[in-house]
């Protein structure tokens, strides 16, 4: 049976495969029934003007970051960021990153190089939030059809919310523009 249905399903490719060979070799005059012209429903986009990437398919580029996000969130980073939540010391990240643009007890904020701020707990990092520029590439629709819906949805005011995924032992949490649907940043914790 299963033979009988991949044959079917190869001929029907091969037969969709020679048409779309054969229709792209006609010139309008050669084809008895032409495509009719249809009005386009956006004044501004020609009629007949085929789709843009954003509204028929995920862009592969932006899916591979998401799916980047959620592998390093897994061990507990932020894309960019080689340090791990609950292990990084500010020590650590001083020797390797050199001095904060501002720092206490409970924060280290490297802003200009690196787009991130640690949160810290008893001299140990809690969060790790980064806002890196390549993150506002990515659109909140992408992330929940890549991740699925979140475990929590946060509004944090009129202009961002929060898609809060569960990543193992860590938490993954995508600050979302309202305005744009825009990533703005990046956090994980624990």
């Amino acid at each position: 049976m299963m033979k009988h249905v991949y044959l079917l399903v190869s001929s029907l490719l091969l037969l969709a495969t020679a048409c779309s060979i054969e229709e792209s070799k006609a010139t309008p005059t050669d084809s008895p029934n032409p495509t009719p012209i249809q009005s386009s429903p956006n004044p501004t986009v020609p009629p007949n003007t085929p789709p843009t990437n954003s509204e028929t398919k995920p862009n592969p580029v932006t899916r591979t970051l998401v799916s980047e996000i959620y592998d390093e969130a897994k061990k507990g980073r932020v894309f960019f960021v080689e340090f791990v939540v609950g292990t990084a010391t500010p020590a650590t990240i001083e020797k390797i990153w050199g001095t904060p643009d501002e720092g206490t007890s409970e924060y280290l904020i490297y802003e200009k190089e690196h787009y991130t701020n640690f949160s810290l707990i008893n001299g140990k990092v809690s969060k790790i939030t980064s806002d890196h520029p390549e993150f506002q590439i990515i659109q909140a629709s992408q992330v929940e059809i890549e991740l699925g819906k979140p475990a929590k949805r946060i509004v944090i005011d009129a202009s961002a919310t929060e898609l809060i995924y569960q990543v193992g032992n860590y938490q993954v949490i995508y600050g979302i523009n309202t305005k744009t649907k825009a990533v703005s940043y990046i956090s994980v914790t624990k």
